[in-house]
């Protein structure tokens, strides 16, 4: 639902418990008198009930007042409930409203994943490569999709993903750079159940010389 659905949505709720409360406030002082004739001719009769229109009873409150005051002290405060649930309405609809204009696309649909969003990419898996870290949960990717760190020059996209990416994965891993070969194979003793690394720096570097382009 579009927040000007909810914000027409509201409107309408409003009106109609303002409207409703009056009207209810203008039956019930027409029946505490007794539907006499002096309160004018009713809008239209359901079954034996007359049925006024909503206004009216501002126009006996006018006339009718002195002649019984409590009653008609009553019916606006029957009258003037109607403001404060509209206004109750109003707020709870406002608030409504703001939930939804978070998830406003109108300049874009770019936001922060939330949980639901990391369990349907299916990021809270205990293995794959390292993406982070979401309240103490490590975000690991484990699909066939590719993943891309771009970061600066020194950085941490090494020590920060590959190399725990390494050390905890249970795949076989071409690594093109000979410090990460090192560094995980010294410590993939400590890890039973794991693959080593395969460095394939050499073949690597001759492939560049080979084609600089």
């Amino acid at each position: 639902m579009s927040p000007s659905k909810i914000l027409i949505g509201q409107f309408l709720i409003v009106l109609t418990i303002i409207v409703a409360t009056m009207w209810g406030a203008t039956q019930w002082v027409a029946h505490a008198l007794g539907y006499q004739p002096a309160l004018g001719r009713p809008w239209f009769v359901w079954g034996q009930v007359p049925v006024y229109r909503p206004w009216r009873l501002f126009q006996w409150w006018y006339a009718y007042e002195a002649y019984a005051p409590d009653v008609f002290a009553r019916g606006g405060a029957m009258a003037a409930s109607g403001g404060l649930l509209g206004i109750v309405a109003a707020v709870s609809g406002s608030v409504w409203r703001s939930r939804w204009e978070k998830r406003v696309t109108t300049y874009g649909s770019a936001r922060w994943a939330e949980k639901r969003d990391l369990v349907r990419a299916k990021l809270l898996g205990g293995d794959g490569v390292f993406l982070g870290r979401w309240k103490g949960q490590y975000l690991r990717h484990d699909g066939p999709e590719h993943v891309l760190a771009f970061a600066p020059t020194r950085s941490g996209k090494g020590v920060g993903l590959v190399v725990p990416t390494l050390l905890s994965s249970h795949h076989f891993c071409l690594i093109p750079y000979r410090g990460f070969a090192a560094c995980t194979e010294r410590d993939q003793g400590c890890f039973p159940g794991l693959v080593s690394p395969l460095c394939c720096s050499d073949a690597f570097e001759r492939a560049i010389l080979a084609d600089p382009a």
